[in-house]
């Protein structure tokens, strides 16, 4: 009696793009706005109700459900067959990358052996030819110096 109470109204919206770039959508939801806040009754004597407002939901069409038929099933029951297939594809075509992934990986070991075997090849490879050096150095030394020829 002392105070008008604030009046509420409700608003039903259906989906939208949020206008700041496109990149989000709200979902279907009520939402309540104070049409006006709580007052003091300043009028003399008996107290007057103020009216409050009922919500008020405006049918969208949008989001009733589609009367369902026949073909509307039968549609239905084929995109979940598809989707169905779509994922046992996408499980097959993740397991062939997860096979492809263990390829790669053993292929770059492979890589790498190869490289630390031709860097012990070549180090191997030099210490022939420095033996070999040293070898026939060695056997000319120890070689007679005849130079002589006689036939």
């Amino acid at each position: 009696a002392v105070r008008y109470p604030e009046t509420l109204r409700a608003y039903y919206l259906g989906r939208y793009v949020d206008g700041g770039g496109g990149l989000t959508m709200h979902e279907s939801h009520v939402v309540y706005r104070v049409e006006q806040t709580g007052r003091w009754n300043l009028h003399p004597g008996a107290s007057t109700e103020a009216p409050l407002a009922t919500p008020q939901l405006l049918d969208n069409a949008a989001h009733r459900p589609p009367p369902l038929n026949d073909e509307a099933v039968a549609e239905l029951h084929r995109q979940q067959e598809i989707s169905a297939a779509v994922q046992k594809e996408a499980d097959k075509l993740s397991g062939s990358l997860q096979q492809l992934g263990q390829a790669i990986a053993q292929a770059q070991s492979i890589a790498e052996q190869n490289v630390q075997l031709r860097q012990q090849l070549n180090e191997a490879v030099k210490r022939l030819d420095s033996l070999e050096t040293e070898f026939k150095q060695r056997h000319a030394a120890s070689a007679p110096t005849n130079t002589s020829f006689q036939p």
